[in-house]
This record gives structure tokens, C-alpha cells and sequence, in this order.
């Protein structure tokens, strides 16, 4: 997953469940990586919750995502 996403892209945290990731994000670009993440192999179904929540001080953005992988 790391390989596909943009330049700047960070994840917090991730927990991982069988066939199931969630990420906490952090991005300048939120549309990029939920492109990015949707198109890389093995990623059946990727969703952002909640809407992304930018910081002031750093203009990044910081959100979560939920990816159901392929078995």
C-alpha cells in the first residue's frame, strides 16, 4: 500500500483484520490517496470516514480510511 500513495502521505496508524485495513491518514492531498488506494492490487473497496480535517499550522490534512482487501 505504502507504494501507492503520493508524495507527503503519512500513515498515523493502522490496524489490521483479516481482510480489512483501517488508516489514519495524514495528506495534502485527501482525493489523491483515496485514487491511489483504489486502484492498487489486492484493494477491493476503499472509504474515507468522516470528512477530512485540515491543520492550520502544517495545511495537511488528517482522516481515516477503511480498505476491504481481496481475499
Amino acid at each position: 500500500l505504502a507504494q501507492n500513495l503520493p508524495q507527503g502521505t503519512y500513515i498515523n496508524r493502522i490496524i489490521l483484520n483479516e481482510n480489512h485495513i483501517e488508516l489514519f491518514v495524514v495528506s495534502k492531498e485527501p482525493l489523491a490517496v483515496f485514487r491511489s488506494l483504489g486502484n492498487a492490487p489486492g484493494v477491493k473497496k476503499v472509504i474515507i470516514k468522516g470528512a477530512p480535517v485540515k491543520n492550520r499550522t502544517t495545511l495537511l490534512y488528517n482522516f481515516n480510511m477503511s480498505i476491504d482487501l481481496s481475499p
